[in-house]
């Protein structure tokens, strides 16, 4: 959470933002300047990073900028943007609430951001549980017979990457 500016020492007037090269904001480049009491600071979607790996954040006043900023570490990563497409799933375990077989799909167009894709069974109430994950690249998942459904009534898919699960999916209802 951005700091309280009536908590902030009357001295500083305002923040000065940098793009670096390191958390000591070496090889920075000036992103702005925020005046008290703002302090935030927005800049633009695209921005391009080049070799810049940190934010670093100095206070100033009067006589200039501290020698010293505070500094966080740039992690440029996005959430898959888009679902895979004809999920299929053909159950092949004709026992009573099991499953078995393959589920199969094609991957999305845009998949640069794309590290793996996980499958689960979900119920009505949104409860899931993971029934595998694969890498990119492949484009099927066996379902072991005797899988035991519970209350789940769907198989989906979903890409994901180290920011986290795609906010898009692709559901194939249980028969």
């Amino acid at each position: 959470a951005p700091p309280n500016p009536s908590a902030l020492p009357v001295a500083f007037l305002s923040f000065t933002v940098f793009l670096a090269e390191a958390s000591d904001g070496s090889g920075g480049v000036l992103l702005g300047e925020v005046s008290l009491p703002a302090t935030e600071l927005t800049f633009p979607l695209g921005t391009v990073l080049g070799n810049f790996t940190h934010i670093v954040v100095y206070t100033k006043n009067v006589p200039g900028q501290a020698l010293v900023g505070s500094a966080v570490e740039i992690i440029d990563l996005w959430l898959p943007p888009e679902p895979v497409t004809y999920l299929q799933f053909f159950d092949e375990d004709l026992g009573d609430g099991e499953i078995g077989g393959t589920v199969s799909w094609i991957e999305p167009s845009d998949r640069a951001v794309v590290d793996v894709y996980r499958v689960y069974l979900v119920d009505p109430e949104g409860g899931m549980v993971l029934l595998g994950e694969v890498a990119k690249g492949v484009v099927s998942l066996i379902v072991p017979f005797d899988t035991l459904t519970g209350n789940a009534t769907e198989v989906r898919l979903v890409a994901a990457n180290d920011a986290g699960e795609a906010l898009v999916w692709a559901n194939i209802t249980l028969e």
